[in-house]
């Protein structure tokens, strides 16, 4: 029986070369159903700024199956995807590193945002034969989980062909995903009326000068943790003077776009994507996410939560959570109805209570609690 609701669960945390015309992904064979001797493989995502993989995570696969009483061993991949791009641009990245064939952003996303229609190609993809015959599990950390979900959303919209089902996607399990966004990223520098504004001189503004160096020295750091799979932006040393690049610096119409990783967890993007259906749980695909917080209740704070001072040591994001459970909520504007109903409903501890990056009512599912409900009555 598949599932087409999302299961929840509640914890505590310490804190290939560029081308300009397309290369069709590898045609292969897909009648064959996935045999019991081969155990469907696991695509593991990283977040914002991720993408070191097994160099962070050590040996995923010895973990994954340390509990394996068959003996069977199931194969992890870490996908690399943009660290800092848009989840529109992420989702693309990830299918075609994982079915194989030159990124294709949509004639009409690259239009609207001003850079490349295709990407990076991988003449050779993680897992070619993948398809609803021979589907995939999924895990994604923070950003990573919601460019899985809209990856599948592509899928299901016929973004990427009409040959393709959202059923490819057998699991979805998400750790600390920001489906309904995250006030954090008004605290680093987003202006909470206006994004995809920030200030100067924020904290958001220095990411911004740090990806730019990023971007045009891309040329040297192909594979490299820096990477950032930009070609399709055109910032890089081949494309621009030193001129343009500090003018760029100085004003940057990339982190001050709507093509980006910060602007997509603002509460303004969730409110447009969530009036597109974006989220909606597809019948044949099991989804667990797993929420995690490190506040504890303090009623000398204004929002009564304060992160324990057992994750001290991970200052940043100590020093980030304190930040979400003081800030004031209703500088964003317009104020979203989603914000407005949990802040006067029983779920209004959730708006604060956070992991040092996203508040734990937007780690339990895409869309509102109705629509979930709904989707499990079907």
């Amino acid at each position: 029986m598949h599932l087409n609701f999302w299961r929840s669960k509640s914890v505590s945390v310490s804190a290939t070369l560029p081308i300009t015309a397309p290369y069709p992904p590898e045609k292969v064979e897909q009648d064959d159903e996935i045999t019991e001797e081969e155990p469907i493989p696991l695509i593991v995502v990283e977040g914002f700024c991720g993408g070191a993989g097994d160099t962070l995570w050590g040996n995923f696969a010895d973990h994954l199956n340390a509990g394996s009483q068959d003996g069977r061993k199931r194969k992890a991949h870490f996908v690399k995807v943009g660290p800092v791009s848009s989840l529109h641009d992420r989702a693309c990245e990830l299918f075609f590193t994982i079915k194989g064939g030159t990124v294709d952003y949509g004639e009409k996303h690259a239009k609207d945002h001003n850079h490349s229609r295709y990407g990076r190609t991988f003449r050779s993809g993680l897992y070619p034969e993948w398809s609803a015959m021979r589907p995939l599990h999924f895990l994604g950390h923070s950003m990573g989980g919601t460019t899985i979900t809209k990856m599948q959303d592509l899928i299901k919209g016929g973004f990427f062909g009409d040959q393709y089902h959202p059923d490819m996607v057998l699991s979805v399990n998400t750790v600390s995903a920001p489906f309904r966004g995250t006030h954090s990223v008004y605290t680093l520098g987003e202006k909470p009326a206006s994004p995809p504004d920030i200030r100067l001189f924020s904290v958001g503004s220095m990411i911004a000068m740090i990806v730019h160096f990023c971007m045009f020295f891309a040329p040297f750091f192909s594979e490299h943790p820096w990477d950032l799979l930009c070609e399709a932006r055109h910032y890089s040393c081949k494309d621009i003077s030193i001129l343009q690049f500090l003018k760029h610096v100085w004003k940057s119409g990339w982190a001050e776009s709507k093509d980006i990783a910060p602007y997509d967890v603002t509460y303004q993007s969730v409110v447009a994507r969530e009036k597109n259906g974006e989220g909606i749980a597809n019948k044949g695909t099991y989804y667990t996410s797993y929420a995690t917080n490190m506040t504890i209740p303090d009623h000398e704070s204004s929002s009564g939560f304060t992160p324990s001072i057992s994750h001290f040591l991970n200052f940043p994001l100590f020093i980030l959570s304190r930040a979400m459970c003081s800030y004031d909520i209703t500088k964003v504007h317009p104020f979203p109805d989603f914000l407005h109903a949990i802040q006067k409903g029983k779920d209004r501890d959730e708006l604060y209570k956070n992991d040092g990056v996203v508040p734990v009512f937007s780690q339990w599912h895409p869309l509102s609690c109705q629509y979930v409900t709904a989707a499990r009555g079907q």
